[in-house]
């Protein structure tokens, strides 16, 4: 009976570089592509959110503000959350891939917090909205277009936004 088994080198290799491409994957899984910029002006809140070195502002699909403290959000996007889901014996489910509606990424200049930007809705259904951001809070601002991520943390001094050092897991992830 011939012997079927790879011999133990040709085995590691092909082990190696399977954990390898995994690795490179799982690290371009959290790769951040788009940067956030906070600017206060005249007593809000303007975001601007650009591709890495990218001077322009980048379009957006979706983008956010979640509070720390309460887990309430603010959040815009170019297509209505509903448009994604179905009802099924009381179950909220995705869409089959042929049924989801085709989502836009709009260049937005600067989101104000609180402001609907034209082409977008507001979201958040659950009905836990965050109206204002309040003093000494922490709160995260995420964007997305696609599989293009970013976000930054930023607390309230003084009235007025003050970017946070980074977070090691940001609160916009599943």
């Amino acid at each position: 009976m011939p012997h079927l088994a790879i011999p133990t080198q040709r085995r590691t290799n092909q082990l190696v570089s399977g954990l390898m491409s995994l690795v490179l994957l799982l690290a371009a899984c959290q790769i951040e592509d788009l940067n956030i910029e906070i600017v206060n002006e005249d007593g809000s809140v303007l975001f601007i959110v650009h591709e890495n070195d990218a001077p322009d502002p980048a379009p957006l699909s979706r983008f956010g503000v979640v509070s720390h403290y309460s887990g309430e959000r603010w959040e815009v996007a170019t297509y209505e959350e509903s448009s994604l889901y179905r009802m099924q014996d009381g179950k909220k489910l995705l869409k089959p891939l042929d049924e989801l509606p085709e989502i836009d990424a709009l260049a937005v200049g600067a989101i104000r917090f609180g402001e609907v930007p034209r082409g977008f809705f507001i979201e958040g259904s659950s009905g836990n909205h965050l109206v204002a951001l309040e003093e000494g809070r922490v709160y995260e601002a995420y964007a997305n277009r696609g599989a293009q991520r970013g976000h930054i943390s930023f607390t309230i001094e003084h009235g007025v936004a003050v970017k946070l050092p980074p977070v090691t897991r940001p609160l916009s992830s599943p």
